[in-house]
């Protein structure tokens, strides 16, 4: 198993824990700007264990909550960049 973990992080720059924390966030981040589901059935589909390890694991990527990241998505015009959104890409050798 060892040489998976190597082969990835060369392939993706992230350990393969990294990638799937950051890959969720990202789907997180995703839902909340193009639904209006509630942050909390949010955090339990995505296997958190509690909306309070979300919220935590959500600032410490995008400096804000997940309720003020959609609500400044709602107030930014369509079609600009919002700050503070990571996608996370494996890079294809």
């Amino acid at each position: 198993m060892p040489h998976l973990y190597r082969v990835f992080r060369s392939m993706t720059g992230f350990s393969i824990k990294e990638y799937i924390r950051l890959r969720r966030l990202s789907v997180a981040a995703e839902t909340l700007l193009s639904s209006k589901v509630k942050i909390i059935d949010l955090a339990l589909r995505l296997r958190y264990d509690s909306p309070e390890t979300f919220l935590r694991a959500f600032r410490k990527a995008y400096g804000q909550t997940p309720s003020a990241f959609r609500k400044s998505a709602q107030e930014a015009a369509l079609g600009t960049a919002l700050p503070g959104l990571k996608r996370v890409h494996l890079r294809c050798v």
